[in-house]
């Protein structure tokens, strides 16, 4: 997706939008996505995320689409498997 630049972040207003209620909510009150905006985002994903930030960006983005979300399926919960050995 990032044609072999992995630190690039994309922003558009849906990135935008998971930047602002996340990691930036001083940005809630802007209207539009400005240059400055954007590089704020890319450079604070780049200081969370280092070289990987547009990996992260993807799941970010694909985490918040609506067909990924949790549709109420009930998931089981993981145990460790050292629990349930028995002690010898």
């Amino acid at each position: 997706m990032s044609l072999g630049h992995l630190e690039s972040v994309p922003v558009d207003t849906h990135v935008f939008q998971i930047a602002s209620q996340l990691y930036l909510p001083h940005l809630k009150s802007a209207k539009t996505v400005t240059t400055k905006i954007y590089d704020e985002i890319g450079e604070h994903f780049r200081l969370l995320y280092g070289n990987e930030a547009g990996w992260a960006h993807t799941i970010l983005f694909c985490a918040d689409l609506k067909m990924f979300q949790d549709k109420g399926i009930k998931r089981e919960k993981i145990t460790d498997k050292k629990s349930k050995r028995r002690k010898t």
